[in-house]
């Protein structure tokens, strides 16, 4: 950077300032640092010559870009529709009322409008508006659907039985409708964004973790009158579930965002196509309380807030862990439609001579059940009390697929960097006897084997 332009620059940063706040001085040799992290990756890549012409807009419709619709997509459109399905989390299935197997005459009933295509495609500016099935959220981030499958319209292609009810104020209505069906699939969703926007009164990124559009309401009065009552939430993350242990609620199902192929993504693990085989990025608890942080209503706009940390390292399933609290569903949660059984454990050293040895953790997983799946297997290690460290911390995991009656045997490594902690001279290893733990979820841990360090 050139010597004026470099002073002009640092002269801009260090004057920044937003509601009477400035920013901290920056020290040339600290910018020029930080620029330069970023020109080389720049430089290094080649992207300051022979970068190709870009021919895709996202924010722009299909017919304004120059790629050929027809031919790209038709190989993005089963990919995006896998991953959909793959990242979709079963939470519960108490009846094992999935995977749907309706006989021709079963009657399905669709409930909610999250079921429904919204009334025009991409009808708010950067999706800025909850209209009909959520698939993505608002902001910079989101891009202009070319089309978009809605739940309804994909579960009554595979079933011609299916009748609907897509008001999620008309609760009479919706009463009606489920009461004479065999299944009734309920779909709320819940929306966030970037700041600078607020959509219905909500404020990005988030003011509570509660379903939008009387979604509660709909869920209790669905309930009420249908006894396998099935729950597809569409949302930014966590809800609440006042009404999760409502007799007749018998799956619960967290589809996220989905993107296009949301419809086709969450009929194929309804009806069985795909065996559900995500797990929980994050803990959900019953009570708002029971989160480890709080939520910020100003978080854009003139007001920048001040955060304090002051969870540490105990935050998700390390807080619940800490304070003994129970989760609704705990971080790594997630069913299948099929069983596994864990067995063989074995741990060993791998480079003993070396003090960056890497910890090799083996297990056998079989699955027990009738249905080919994905086990999720997560490792958990216990420190040395000496360590200060939380209860248990996720060092590895692998998916695996596991036909069913099969074993297969599985090796996750766990380097020895990720198992130091931060002292008072740095990164260090603290010595002495470390427990790993094998399993399904951060409370669902099987076998067990201890090893020693130093």
């Amino acid at each position: 950077m050139a010597g004026n332009e470099r002073v002009n620059k640092t002269e801009k940063l260090n004057s920044l300032s937003v509601d009477g706040l400035t920013v901290k001085d920056v020290p040339d040799s600290r910018l020029n640092e930080m620029v330069t992290r970023i020109l080389s990756a720049f430089y290094m890549l080649g992207q300051d010559k022979g970068f190709p012409d870009i021919a895709f807009d996202s924010w722009a419709q299909k017919a304004k870009n120059v790629y050929n619709f027809k031919y790209c997509f038709k190989h993005h459109i089963q990919f995006i529709r896998e991953l959909g399905a793959a990242s979709t989390v079963l939470l519960k299935n108490s009846k094992s009322v999935l995977p749907l197997q309706p006989r021709s005459e079963d009657l399905i009933a669709v409930i909610g409008e999250d079921a429904r295509l919204p009334k025009v495609l991409n009808e708010f500016v950067n999706r800025g508006g909850n209209d009909g099935t959520l698939a993505q959220g608002w902001g910079s981030g989101s891009a202009e659907f070319p089309y978009l499958v809605a739940p309804l319209g994909a579960i009554s292609s595979r079933h011609a039985k299916t009748v609907s009810s897509v008001d999620n104020y008309n609760l009479d209505f919706a009463k009606n409708v489920a009461s004479s069906a065999s299944v009734a699939i309920v779909f709320v969703n819940a929306d966030s964004g970037e700041g600078g926007m607020t959509v219905e009164g909500h404020d990005a990124d988030r003011n509570d973790l509660k379903l939008w559009h009387k979604s509660d309401e709909l869920i209790e009065a669905v309930s009420s009158v249908n006894e396998n009552t099935v729950i597809v939430i569409h949302s930014v993350g966590a809800v609440e579930m006042p009404w999760i242990n409502h007799p007749n609620i018998s799956a619960v199902v967290l589809a996220f965002l989905p993107g296009q192929e949301s419809g086709n993504s969450i009929a194929d693990i309804l009806f069985g196509n795909v065996n559900p085989s995500a797990r929980l990025p994050f803990t959900i608890h019953e009570k708002r309380e029971e989160y480890a942080a709080g939520v910020i209503y100003k978080s854009n706009g003139v007001v920048i807030p001040q955060i304090y940390y002051s969870e540490g390292l105990f935050f998700d399933y390390r807080h619940a862990d800490k304070f003994n609290i129970t989760p609704l569903f705990p971080f790594g949660h997630g069913l299948s439609y099929t069983s596994f059984e864990y067995s063989k454990l074995h741990v060993s050293r791998v480079q003993k001579h070396n003090p960056r040895f890497s910890i090799r953790v083996a297990i056998q997983i079989q699955n027990v059940g009738k249905r080919d799946g994905h086990e999720v297997v997560q490792v958990y290690v216990v420190y040395p009390p000496e360590a200060n460290e939380p209860p248990k911390l996720l060092k590895g995991f692998e998916r695996v697929w596991v036909r069913h009656g099969a074993r297969v045997n599985i090796k996750v490594l766990i380097d020895a960097k990720s198992l130091r902690v931060w002292g008072d001279d740095g990164w260090e290893f603290v010595r002495g006897e470390y427990v790993i733990y094998v399993g399904g979820s951060s409370r669902n841990l099987r076998p067990e084997a201890r090893i020693i360090w130093g």
